[in-house]
């Protein structure tokens, strides 16, 4: 993986902590926990600290085309408050709803949700 492309992955992983992101390590579909600044994280279970350079982890992300009228809404009303805070309300719009807002499924960086997998959120 290039750098670039690792820096991407991090940041985007990092801002998606919150909202319970899922991916797949391993064969196993299991939730990310921890991102530091190097790139390590822990996965739910294992207890144990990788590395996203030498341990694949594809985080599962929804395109932004399965976006639900009720989301297209609500992401048209935050579009329209003009808020001074406006870049981070969209970033957590995006990552509440597992969107890819910066196109890493069509890269190879994350994969597609199934249809359901974040359905509580």
């Amino acid at each position: 993986m290039t750098e670039e492309k690792r820096q991407l992955l991090l940041k985007d992983l990092c801002a998606r902590l919150p909202y319970s992101i899922w991916g797949l390590h391993r064969g196993e579909d299991l939730p990310l926990y921890v991102i530091d600044d190097s790139g390590a994280y822990m996965v739910l279970g294992y207890n144990a600290w990788f590395n996203l350079d030498t341990v694949p982890f594809k985080p599962y992300l929804r395109p932004m085309s399965s976006m639900t009228e009720e989301e297209k809404e609500e992401e048209s009303d935050l579009w329209n408050e003009h808020d001074t805070n406006l870049i981070r309300g969209m970033l957590g719009f995006y990552c509440r709803h597992h969107l890819d807002w910066n196109n890493l499924i069509p890269i190879g960086l994350a994969l597609e949700a199934p249809e359901g997998m974040y359905k509580d959120n």
